[in-house]
């Protein structure tokens, strides 16, 4: 397969104007307003809100990014809210270790997706039948269009459904009732309607849509071409029950057809690379050529959902470094909220070879620059500090690693000298947290460390003896200081 970099970026905020996608609550709404073109519109809008869920919720990240090759949690969690069981594979997965809180995040993850799905079903059927349409379901191909977006929504949702559970009730129609009764379906039937509603919906999806965040032919084929990789990993084992582990295809003719729609996107022009990728998640660009799908939020907060919403756009604020502990820092709106709740794995930072491909660095938040203004939170040098200051420092005022390239303390902003010089304070804009993303072959020691003027967590040093010989490695502590 050749390589391509698709991008699905989950969490974007664009501006509600009529170039793009609006939702409408229409929960008080009943379902005669649905028969109607409005009513329609509103509710396919309805189905688009259903995405908000892997972005509104705490157990999103510990269902579906703890216990993977990329992430595992931050630090050892008190809080129940995180369920960090999920990166953990303890006893307390089973529900009646864990107790009430962990059945309520895996039942909303259940209850609000078939939501969803039932949204999509009811869209379907409704569509089909609106016979005073002016606008976009006028014609039949208008509503193939708005049918092929729904029944992609469905399809996501299942998907979601089918790799968190396994075997899962299948439901393609409306609801009508009450049902006591709802059988699991066998993952490979799962996958079968996963793929068909793809299938519809890529003969039906346009290649572009006047509204950015409704569904394209290119958003189906990334998630047709990701269903087919998934379904064609599996691997049988001994004892596999088929109806719990089997997903059907041809692991062949899966990963042929997956290969080729990753090529129609690849050779369409409908989606190019950023030149740059720190360009890729900056705020303000959030509509650029190299996003294929994202979920919409408005800029008015009251249209997002509350803080008990499943909807509301919270999920970027758990990712950051729990930064205002240190000395010189202090909580702002620039480095986000301190809540440390994933932590990188060395599989994924040792992935990127960092002499060609940047993508890591540009990820990163490395240097933290003083925003303390109060003065007795403010660092003063100690002797031990003081006496190493110019350890390893060279004329130019930068210090040396160990293999000989260098981290420039005059591009930071700060060196010890300057420290000395501002009366033993960091002052507002200097270093004050320097992040260090380092190997075992650009390794610093604890002197270097201590020397800087400002707090260091590298992630790999030499701790040394008092003659300044080197003692030992030491790596980073991962339940202590978090680096990501």
């Amino acid at each position: 397969m050749k390589k391509t970099i698709i991008l699905f970026a989950m969490l974007v905020l664009v501006t509600s104007c009529e170039k793009f996608l609006e939702e409408e609550q229409v929960a008080t709404l009943s379902y005669g307003y649905y028969e109607t073109e409005q009513g329609c519109e509103a509710l396919v809008n309805a189905c688009y809100e259903s995405l908000r869920l892997k972005a509104g919720n705490e157990w999103s990240y510990g269902m579906f990014n703890y216990g993977t090759d990329e992430y595992m949690k931050g630090f050892e969690w008190t809080q129940p809210y995180a369920q960090p069981e999920f990166n953990d594979y303890t006893p307390d997965l089973d529900a009646e270790n864990k107790g009430d809180s962990f059945v309520a995040d895996v039942g909303d993850l259940w209850a609000i997706t078939y939501n969803g799905i039932d949204r999509c079903n009811v869209a379907v059927d409704k569509i089909a039948k609106v016979d005073d349409g002016i606008g976009m379901l006028k014609d039949q191909e208008g509503k193939d269009i708005r049918t092929a977006e729904v029944r992609f929504i469905r399809a996501y949702h299942y998907f979601v459904l089918v790799q968190q559970f396994g075997a899962i009730p299948l439901t393609l129609e409306p609801s009508s009732g009450l049902e006591y009764e709802w059988p699991r379906t066998p993952i490979s039937e799962v996958y079968e309607a996963i793929i068909a509603d793809l299938e519809w919906a890529y003969e039906h999806i346009p290649e572009a849509q006047s509204q950015f965040g409704r569904v394209t032919r290119d958003v189906v084929r990334h998630y047709w071409a990701k269903v087919l990789l998934t379904r064609a990993s599996y691997v049988p084992e001994p004892g596999d029950n088929p109806r719990d582990y089997d997903r059907g295809g041809n692991p062949t003719a899966d990963l042929q057809k997956a290969a080729s729609l990753i090529d129609e996107i690849r050779e369409g022009g409908h989606h190019s690379l950023v030149p740059d990728y720190t360009e890729l998640f900056r705020e303000g660009n959030e509509i650029n050529d190299e996003i294929i799908f994202s979920i919409q939020y408005n800029d008015v907060d009251g249209l997002n959902g509350s803080n008990a919403s499943p909807y509301k756009n919270q999920l970027h604020e758990f990712w950051f470094n729990q930064y205002d502990v240190d000395p010189g820092m202090a909580r702002n709106i620039e480095y986000g909220r301190p809540f440390r709740r994933l932590f990188l794995t060395d599989y994924a930072i040792n992935i990127h070879d960092r002499l060609i491909d940047s993508r890591l660095r540009k990820s990163l938040l490395e240097v933290y620059f003083s925003t303390q203004t109060n003065e007795s939170y403010i660092p003063k040098w100690t002797e031990e500090e003081l006496l190493f200051a110019f350890d390893d420092v060279a004329p130019d005022g930068s210090w040396a690693i160990r293999n000989g390239d260098t981290v420039r303390a005059g591009e930071m902003k700060f060196t010890p000298a300057t420290a000395i010089a501002e009366s033993e304070y960091v002052n507002v804009g200097d270093t004050a947290l320097v992040f260090l993303v380092n190997d075992e072959t650009t390794t610093l020691t604890d002197r270097q460390m201590v020397a800087a003027g400002y707090k260091i967590y590298a992630r790999y040093y030499w701790s040394t003896h008092e003659d300044g010989s080197l003692n030992e490695l030491v790596t980073f502590d991962r339940n202590d200081d978090l680096l990501e």
